[in-house]
């Protein structure tokens, strides 16, 4: 390898590293230890609001642990990065990372564990024979949109684990619920939301009830002054004016929900016309 192209990779890398992170607003960080040649690599990958992914740094040291992953979002916060406990961190298991994060942004902190590592496991612990069976239950489970029914399917694969192998069980056990931290996450943005319609339901149904007595409102005669005549109870301009804002609503609630359950970004106007 040329001298020169030693140089212009060095440059490269010490670029990407040194990168401002200001512009890149996450909504996940996935953290991850890679191991090459004895080291130990944490990755941070960050999927921002549109649903675009992006490396966002690394970190070396001898081994995962807790000092590695500070040192790494030390550096992500330096450069710019805003994390909170509003982000949602998804991680492999790891104490290292799992106490990190803790410690910086609160015990109450929701981690979501990586599936993939977690069927990883699971197959490990298991026979061949028994192993495309336990995937199959696993990821049936997780597939699930209702928190309650991917709990009760995970605690039938629990079972049926701990019919075949102790260990296997146990290690789905030890990272129950934050194999659904997302969709306990999802379930709760979208009671928000629909609590957010209903409010806003009552609101204009009770100025409804103020402003129309009887079915009738009463306006002046514009021909004999003095005089009201009744009119229907809701005209179409306040038919517009009671449906717009409650209709925007429900389709931001509709278009939030769907780009969230495909990972993708889709604007209203494209989804409802």
């Amino acid at each position: 390898m040329s001298q020169r192209l030693v140089e212009a990779s060095t440059q490269q890398l010490k670029e990407f590293r040194e990168r401002r992170l200001e512009d890149f607003h996450p909504f996940a960080i996935f953290l991850d230890t890679v191991h090459r040649g004895g080291v130990a690599f944490v990755v941070a990958l960050g999927l921002d609001i549109q649903g675009q992914k992006q490396v966002l740094g690394f970190w070396e040291g001898a081994t995962e642990n807790a000092e590695v992953a500070e040192t790494l979002l030390a550096d992500l916060e330096q450069r710019g990065l805003e994390l909170s406990a509003k982000v949602l961190f998804v991680i492999d298991g790891g104490k290292g990372l799992a106490k990190t994060l803790k410690s910086r942004y609160g015990r109450k902190l929701l981690v979501q564990r990586c599936t993939i590592h977690k069927d990883r496991n699971l197959q490990a612990h298991l026979p061949k024979r028994h192993r495309a069976e336990a995937h199959r239950r696993f990821c049936i489970a997780l597939e699930q949109n209702d928190y309650k029914e991917a709990e009760k399917l995970l605690r039938e694969l629990e079972q049926w684990l701990r019919s075949i192998n102790e260990s296997a069980a146990d290690s789905l056990l030890e990272a129950f619920q934050d194999l659904l931290t997302l969709l306990l996450r999802k379930e709760s943005q979208t009671l928000s939301q629909l609590q957010d319609v209903a409010t806003l339901a009552r609101q204009r149904a009770a100025l409804c009830r103020e402003n129309f007595a009887d079915g009738q409102r009463r306006r002046p005669n514009p021909r004999r002054p003095g005089e009201h005549r009744n009119r229907t109870p809701i005209e179409c301009s306040e038919l517009k004016n009671f449906y717009e804002p409650l209709q925007k609503l429900s389709t931001d609630f509709l278009t939030s929900s769907l780009s969230k359950s495909l990972g993708l970004n889709f604007p209203n106007q494209q989804l409802f016309r």
